[in-house]
């Protein structure tokens, strides 16, 4: 079963290094903390947007696309020296790319729709190729207790 907050999140490393206090692992724990606050304020973002849209709200709808986004790409830029924690951020980031693209040209019947099949097909070969090189380490990882 995997942990809702790791034991040790390697999304961003700690520079502070003194092993008699602790000082490094309350720091990363401090930082796996944060980032999965951000990560969890992320969905409500997604969410609100995709409300907006079934609901015809394109002001607020289009003003969603915004800090849905913006947050997406700072995880992403946040967890990039980690290729295992940056590809599903990245598949993500493409995902509401598309969404977005999507509902503003159903907003606008803008004629752009087709663009967003470029950045579902990159989020789904992000997403396979981590689900082929880094999900089993994980599994394996987390099934024997590490």
């Amino acid at each position: 079963m995997f942990r809702i907050i790791p034991k040790r999140y390697t999304c961003q490393n700690a520079n502070v290094n003194n092993s008699k206090t602790g000082q490094k692992a309350n720091l990363e724990v401090y930082l796996s903390m944060r980032l999965r606050l951000l990560e969890n304020l992320h969905i409500p973002f997604w969410l609100l947007k995709d409300a907006c849209w079934a609901m015809v709200w394109r002001p607020l709808g289009i003003a969603m696309i915004f800090p849905t986004l913006i947050l997406s790409l700072y995880l992403s830029w946040r967890c990039r020296k980690n290729l295992g924690d940056f590809l599903p951020n990245v598949a993500v980031t493409f995902w509401i790319t598309a969404n977005s693209i999507w509902m503003l040209d159903e907003f606008y019947e803008l004629g752009i729709r087709w663009i967003c099949l470029l950045f579902f097909g990159a989020g789904t070969l992000v997403i396979g190729y981590w689900l082929a090189r880094y999900f089993p380490v994980l599994w394996k990882s987390e099934q024997s207790g590490k």
